[in-house]
């Protein structure tokens, strides 16, 4: 089928938009230490190319912040497993949600919408209390597990399961009567390309958090890494774009792995027919 170039242009120009922040980054951060900050305190105009070439603040960045790779690794690790728990919950609840029909789980997907429509900073006290009463104030771990059950992953999952055909986890009862092997083989699967989308939102959320640690966290040393370039920003700016750079990379890194992980799925489900088991297989059973 013959394209428009009309359709080509837009295509071209859309991807131009969404990509020229991310090279003014690299190519601020590729500049020497004291033109950067020129720049950041707006003396300099923005560079489209980065002249001269040099690699001097990411030098004086790790020079400064010789704990940087282990802040990287401790809030990657967080957040990994912040989103690992808002999957987990999210399917099983959504699942529910959408199978299970009751005057219980109306109610309940209505309550969860209203919530959707809430600002997130209405809850920052109800959740600074909760962590006072536990004793895991200041906790960074703690933080992200409170954020990790989230109604937008519920109401994602919901959508999806109420396409699926009850047919499927007929069919596996006949075999199996365990919900947790139907789980295991009939709807992660169903589910799996929607689960990849909602952890890849949930990693991006939890990365750059403000307002939780900003409340939640007084010591300044366990700060997550999106609160040391907030404090960066006026105390180096000299080093401020070779930080947002580290600060980009895990999640950069963590988009390029998912979308992989969601074409390769999605084919399998096309293959699989959405189930965890081939077409034979389901005819037979």
């Amino acid at each position: 089928m013959r394209k428009h170039p009309f359709s080509i242009l837009l295509l071209i120009f859309t991807v131009i938009i969404f990509l020229l922040p991310l090279w003014l980054l690299v190519s601020q951060a590729l500049i020497p230490s004291f033109d950067a900050m020129l720049v950041t305190l707006f003396a300099e105009p923005v560079r489209l190319v980065p002249v001269p070439l040099a690699s001097e603040q990411f030098h004086l960045l790790f020079a400064r912040r010789a704990d940087l790779p282990g802040i990287i690794c401790r809030d990657t690790l967080y957040c990994l497993l912040s989103s690992a728990v808002q999957v987990l919950v999210s399917v099983i609840c959504g699942y529910m949600l959408a199978k299970y029909r009751s005057r219980f789980t109306k109610r309940t997907v209505l309550l969860y919408t209203m919530t959707l429509v809430l600002p997130m900073q209405m809850f920052l006290i109800p959740v600074y209390r909760i962590t006072e009463w536990v004793g895991a104030a200041g906790d960074p771990l703690f933080i992200c597990l409170m954020a990790a059950f989230s109604p937008l992953g519920a109401i994602l999952m919901r959508q999806v399961f109420l396409k699926m055909p009850d047919e499927w986890a007929e069919c596996f009862r006949m075999e199996d009567t365990r919900m947790s092997r139907m789980l295991l083989h009939i709807v992660f699967p169903a589910g799996l390309p929607a689960a990849c989308i909602l952890f890849l939102f949930s990693f991006v959320e939890m990365w750059s958090m403000i307002e939780q640690p900003l409340l939640l966290i007084t010591d300044k040393a366990r700060y997550p890494l999106s609160m040391l370039l907030f404090d960066m920003r006026t105390k180096e700016p000299d080093v401020i774009f070779a930080a947002s750079l580290v600060a980009l990379a895990p999640a950069v890194i963590l988009l390029l792995a998912g979308t992989a992980v969601f074409v390769i799925c999605h084919h399998h489900a096309i293959r699989n027919n959405g189930t965890g088991i081939t077409e034979p297989e389901l005819n037979q059973k």
